[in-house]
């Protein structure tokens, strides 16, 4: 176990804090608890909590499939038959929503409203009241978009089928049960009077903050434990015929791998409440490596684990550059501790292949996700040419039918260069939607993902003139902060993007025409999509994205 605590050692760089372990289907094998948790420099500790984020939506999940077992609901129920107050609308035709639509993140629900996820004042009804103020991304079942808002969702049928407060539900329902100690402290104030219990948040700076998060719940704010509350739910996964929560065939169910009708094979997907494909370096003797995974903007948290092998692994942080750093320490703990087991995971990195020919003209499109535009034109030598930023790389054709990029001019600088040879991209339709698929390699592992989609330029000046200029953010979050900064609407060579700044990051949205008053955010999956709106209100203009408000100052 010393090497596994030098590997911590080594690789936590400027986290202060992390708890990691590993569990097979009866005990804890390895634990370590690394850093601080507080600017007074106190230890972290077994006892310490620190947030999971997403990982919440086990619990949710779980909730959820126990109602289903007393025969409350079934997973095919439209949602709103628990939730009758709730009605999206959309432009188009919808039958229902599911249930298990939602626990798959397949529910064509807005993915994030801003102004309600940091905002500890916002109640339920006011997230009800906000979704039927929006409108449907999709179709229920077409798209894979993950989505906060929909989990949520889920967190109120739970409370009006139980007459619970969510919080309460989980404790008496999950908590008590495994005999492990879970807190929801919703605001600033549960959190202050909890300081002797949980971690602090810290920035990458390493300086002690908050973190502002209010009403989605039952997705994954504010939901505090322990590594052991971790690991001790992990087992029931592990073995699901010794555990007090689900009958066995219901952690069956969440176990159950999508098929590939809707998914390239190895994509990332979604099942009950659990992901599937996030880690493929395996191999037949480990079976898949599924799990979850959660973040808040400092505190981030793994949860995966062997269903052929029986372990599993979990980390808790604490801090904002924590999920890099996580991830990396899970890759290599596991790599030592199967070691032991004369296990070896592959080690996967792009694989040389002989290229074919190709008809570039079919693939010289402009292809948009969030916060990036991919550019593939023809040149004079009829060769494919990939356009990134500054980026420029010559496209080939694998004999697997994946898209090569060859860097080119600056794009061979080794801090580029990595980069765009650890990418493939496959080019498909979804729904009579151009798609680009990426295969990211790092780290010895690889994730499949359609994230772009063709761009559609806007027709004439009609389509964007009255938007493009300077905005001022309106929607606030923790008193008098401005959730966004130095917002504006530009239209430069051909494309129409919204930018901004949020969380000290650049925020770039590439925006479609779609009909008058409404933008559709390009790319695919998560937060694209998504409809921003135009209003007019006393000769002012206001434009409405992912929930926040901003007023048109000037052109």
């Amino acid at each position: 176990m010393e090497k596994y605590v030098e590997i911590i050692k080594k690789m936590a760089g400027n986290v202060k804090g992390i708890s990691i372990g590993i569990t097979d289907k009866t005990t804890t094998v390895f634990e370590h608890y690394y850093g601080i948790i507080d600017d007074k420099k106190t230890p972290n500790s077994a006892d310490r909590m620190m947030m999971i984020g997403s990982n919440t939506k086990l619990f949710t999940t779980i909730g959820i499939l126990q109602l289903m077992e007393q025969g409350k609901l079934t997973l095919d129920d439209d949602i709103r038959t628990y939730i009758p107050t709730l009605n999206i609308p959309a432009n188009f035709d919808y039958d229902k929503i599911t249930i298990r639509n939602v626990l798959m993140h397949r529910s064509g629900i807005p993915c994030d409203d801003y102004s309600l996820i940091f905002n500890e004042d916002k109640t339920y009804e006011e997230l009800i009241e906000a979704l039927n103020h929006s409108l449907m991304v999709t179709l229920p079942d077409t798209m894979y978009a993950y989505s906060n808002l929909a989990y949520t969702l889920l967190g109120v049928i739970i409370e009006n089928i139980s007459g619970l407060k969510y919080q309460d539900y989980l404790e008496e329902n999950i908590a008590k049960p495994l005999g492990i100690k879970v807190m929801i402290l919703p605001n600033m104030e549960a959190k202050k009077a909890h300081l002797d219990q949980i971690s602090r948040s810290f920035t990458k700076e390493g300086k002690v903050v908050f973190d502002r998060l209010g009403t989605t719940i039952p997705a994954g704010s504010n939901t505090y434990t322990t590594l052991n509350g971790l690991l001790t739910l992990m087992r029931c996964f592990l073995d699901p015929k010794n555990q007090p929560l689900l009958k066995p065939e219901s952690f069956q169910l969440m176990m159950e791998k999508p098929d590939d009708k809707n998914y390239l094979e190895n994509e990332l997907r979604h099942g009950i409440g659990i992901y599937f494909n996030s880690f493929n370096a395996v191999n037949e003797e480990t079976g898949d490596l599924i799990g979850h995974g959660g973040d808040t903007i400092y505190h981030h948290s793994d949860f995966k684990f062997f269903p052929k092998l029986g372990i599993g692994i979990a980390f808790l942080t604490n801090t904002e550059t924590g999920r890099i750093v996580g991830n990396k320490l899970m890759k290599a703990i596991l790599e030592e501790y199967l070691k032991t087991r004369d296990i070896l995971l592959p080690n996967f990195k792009v694989e040389e292949t002989a290229f074919v020919e190709m008809d570039p003209s079919l693939y010289a499109k402009d292809y948009a996700s969030i916060g990036t535009m991919l550019k593939m034109k023809v040149n004079q030598k009829n060769q494919l040419i990939a356009k990134m930023s500054f980026l420029s790389s010559l496209v080939q054709m694998r004999e697997d039918g994946w898209l090569q990029l060859k860097p080119k001019g600056i794009a061979k600088l080794p801090i580029f260069g990595k980069i765009v040879k650890n990418l493939l991209l496959y080019p498909s339709v979804i729904m009579d939607e151009n798609v680009l698929y990426i295969k990211q390699y790092q780290n010895g592992n690889y994730a499949i993902t359609p994230l772009f989609s063709e761009y559609k330029k806007p027709q004439n000046e009609s389509e964007y003139n009255e938007i493009v200029g300077q905005y001022e953010c309106l929607t606030t979050f923790g008193g008098e902060d401005r959730l966004f900064s130095k917002a504006s609407i530009q239209w430069k060579n051909g494309f129409l993007y919204f930018q901004t700044t949020f969380q000290n990051q650049i925020m770039k949205l590439h925006l479609q025409y779609y009909k008058e008053g409404q933008y559709q955010i390009a790319g695919y999956g998560r937060g694209t999509h998504e409809i921003a709106r135009v209003t007019h209100t006393d000769g002012k203009l206001y434009f409405n994205i992912y929930g926040v408000v901003l007023q048109k100052i000037q052109k």
